[in-house]
């Protein structure tokens, strides 16, 4: 599967930052942009990319963006994940995780053999 863009928005409108997140954009700077900010946006970017790329060669874990945050959440702690509404729930053992990527995405992301796919709920095949 092909890898999504990074994506940075720049607009005058704040009203549209939240439905820019729900389309799983890395940040959403609103004009006039300051270049302490802009700064801040490119250097997440590039930190999101190389966690991405250290990610896609790992099997033992995958970095899931929550609330503004990338979360480092390990393979063997799921136990499994579900797609509700507009957004992804990933369960383990000691936490719920939120997040707007869907359910297709992260299936994609998960190594074959250890998760089923049941509906709209994968789960850990190790549990």
């Amino acid at each position: 599967m092909e890898t999504p863009p990074v994506t940075i928005i720049t607009s005058a409108n704040p009203q549209y930052a939240l439905e820019g997140f729900e389309l799983d954009v890395l940040d959403y700077l609103v004009k006039p942009i300051s270049g302490e900010r802009l700064t801040k946006a490119v250097s997440k970017a590039k930190e999101y990319i190389e966690l991405r790329k250290n990610s896609s060669t790992s099997t033992t874990y995958l970095f899931l963006k929550c609330e503004k945050v990338i979360e480092k959440i390990m393979l063997e702690d799921i136990l499994y994940i579900e797609s509700l509404h507009n957004y992804v729930a990933l369960h383990t053992k000691m936490k719920r995780y939120v997040t707007y990527n869907s359910l297709k995405k992260l299936e994609a992301e998960l190594p074959e053999g250890k998760f089923v796919k049941i509906q709209k709920i994968i789960y850990s095949s190790d549990q």
